[in-house]
């Protein structure tokens, strides 16, 4: 469908798209510097721990909760899209003129061109920089890879 010559995507979330994209969160917070960093530092600092001996062990669980941030990702993202996804109801995004709009059970949000400065699709998600909200993340079957070249050429008012 087109509206003002601009792209418009309709999602409807199957059964499986909630561990998906919990799967797809995960992954990508262990596939960031900082996480990677972190855990080798505390992985380092609770063997030195463990080597010392002498009551360490509250300090060697704290050190080991980085390791566990990628399965709270999870858990708490599938958590909160079945319950969202629950209702089999549709997602929309429109792009107009100056605005894109993505309507979900949740709620309509609409996003000024003129506000956003970077758009990134990485794994299931679509990325958007906006000068005032800081960023803004959305599914990336509501902004495929024709979408996000749209919204890349609009980025600060342009075109």
């Amino acid at each position: 469908m087109q509206v003002d010559g601009a792209p418009h995507h309709v999602w409807e979330p199957g059964v499986h798209d909630a561990e998906r994209i919990a799967r797809a969160s995960a992954l990508l917070v262990v596939r960031r510097a900082t996480w990677i960093v972190t855990t080798v530092l505390c992985l380092a600092l609770g063997a030195a721990l463990i080597a010392l001996g002498d009551g360490a062990t509250p300090y060697i669980v704290i050190l080991v909760l980085p390791l566990l941030l990628p399965a709270l990702t999870y858990v708490v993202t599938r958590r909160s899209l079945r319950r969202s996804f629950a209702s089999g109801a549709p997602w929309t995004s429109t792009f107009g003129p100056a605005t894109m709009t993505i309507v979900s059970p949740a709620g309509i949000s609409t996003l000024n061109y003129s506000d956003m400065t970077d758009v990134r699709a990485r794994g299931p998600f679509v990325t958007i920089t906006m000068r005032t909200a800081g960023r803004v993340s959305t599914f990336s079957e509501l902004v495929p890879p024709g979408a996000v070249e749209f919204l890349r050429g609009r980025i600060g008012g342009r075109a």
